[in-house]
């Protein structure tokens, strides 16, 4: 039931709090062929064996391996891109996918640390069939404190010269106040991942922090401000044969409520293969 020109995932991130053995039915039922696995401390217990079992079991592949999202006590970003890159490595999924620090510099010490993992990860995968690949930031490039990753043109660049790919996440594009095509239009040649969710505008009654973040970012596709449609049907007329890796937050989902979560899972799939279709 997957479309043909795009290759749809879902974000295992995007039931949580459910197992992944539930997560990974849903994804099926609602008509996904792929994951997008993320690290979770359940995801550590099962293993690479334990994982690939309940993906098998419902006929779902895991091209693309995300790090942890939380970093609690020893998991830096560095711990968690090693580990990424491992079980990427362990289940030949095609990409391991990386946070940044953030960093004005690229001699930051902990930019420098992070570095050094991603040396020590690239090492570990010559010779296998997964890629490393960093996510663009959230914040705007320019301002007070601004990374230097968060340029486009840095983040290009850095790719290029470190031998990585790129994670274009069009929420993060958004909100970070980018054109979202024209900057896809920048990073396609080293685009080895896309995450997909909408945007929606700040309203008044919010203010900064979490919440805003759970009613502005990563919102169901065609719910926001962002040109996804559009975006979607240059991936297919450019022949982008990656995967496009919805990544929806729990609650614009829906999670704790069933038919709510069924019907949007069913939506997002419906969304991207009519814009497939032109």
């Amino acid at each position: 039931m997957g479309d043909p020109l795009l290759r749809i995932s879902l974000s295992t991130a995007c039931l949580a709090p459910l197992s992944l053995e539930a997560t990974m039915r849903l994804a099926a039922e609602a008509g996904f062929m792929q994951v997008e696995l993320v690290l979770t401390p359940e995801t550590a217990r099962l293993g690479a064996e334990g994982v690939r079992a309940i993906a098998q079991k419902y006929g779902l592949s895991i091209p693309t391996v995300h790090q942890r999202l939380m970093g609690l006590g020893r998991w830096t970003l560095a711990a968690r891109l090693l580990e990424a890159a491992d079980m990427a490595r362990r289940l030949g999924a095609e990409c391991a996918v990386a946070h940044a620090p953030w960093a004005r510099t690229e001699e930051d010490p902990h930019f420098q640390a992070w570095l050094r993992a991603l040396d020590v990860a690239q090492r570990d995968l010559s010779g296998a069939p997964t890629r490393l690949t960093v996510e663009n930031y959230t914040q705007p490039p320019t301002g007070a404190g601004a990374a230097f990753l968060s340029d486009p043109q840095a983040l290009a660049r850095f790719a290029q010269e470190h031998g990585v790919w790129i994670t274009y996440d069009t929420c993060h594009a958004g909100s970070a106040g980018l054109d979202l095509l024209a900057t896809y239009d920048l990073l396609r040649p080293l685009l080895a991942n896309i995450h997909l969710s909408d945007r929606r505008g700040l309203f008044a009654p919010l203010s900064d922090g979490h919440l805003v973040s759970v009613f502005t970012h990563h919102q169901m596709p065609g719910a926001g401000d962002l040109p996804l449609h559009d975006f979607l049907r240059r991936l297919v007329a450019d022949g982008y044969r990656g995967p496009v890796s919805v990544e929806v937050n729990p609650v614009a989902l829906g999670v704790w409520w069933p038919a709510w979560r069924r019907r949007n899972l069913g939506r997002i799939v419906e969304y991207v293969r009519s814009a497939g279709r032109g």
